[in-house]
């Protein structure tokens, strides 16, 4: 792959969750640079997290509409994501939510 892969990460009492974990762990193994999104803003445990995953690099988006779940506003913030980073690839855990905001991602990006 040319691009980074780009994950989406979900956190759960201020950490990366656990299924976001897993999704970090596929893209390792897909050998690119892997580049993470979080919604809602980074903190330090987050950002240890990331680096004990092999993350490259951490971008965040704080924009107020990501505070409460929005399917559309956090496929938003992934399309721009991908579009900014030229990702090959995106991967996140398998939770309804994430499920749900890839759906949007297809969507937009067919």
């Amino acid at each position: 792959m040319s691009g980074p892969v780009l994950v989406l990460v979900e956190r759960e009492d201020g950490r990366i969750s656990l299924v976001s974990r897993e999704a970090l762990t596929v893209a390792a193994r897909l050998g690119s640079e892997i580049h993470a999104l979080v919604l809602g803003g980074v903190d330090d445990a987050v950002l240890a997290d990331a680096r004990d995953y092999g993350v490259a690099v951490v971008h965040e988006a704080t924009d107020e509409e990501l505070g409460r779940y929005s399917a559309a506003a956090w496929a938003s913030a992934l399309v721009a994501c991908v579009k900014t980073t030229n990702a090959t690839a995106v991967v996140a855990g398998g939770t309804p939510r994430s499920t749900e905001v890839l759906a949007h991602l297809a969507a937009r990006c067919a």
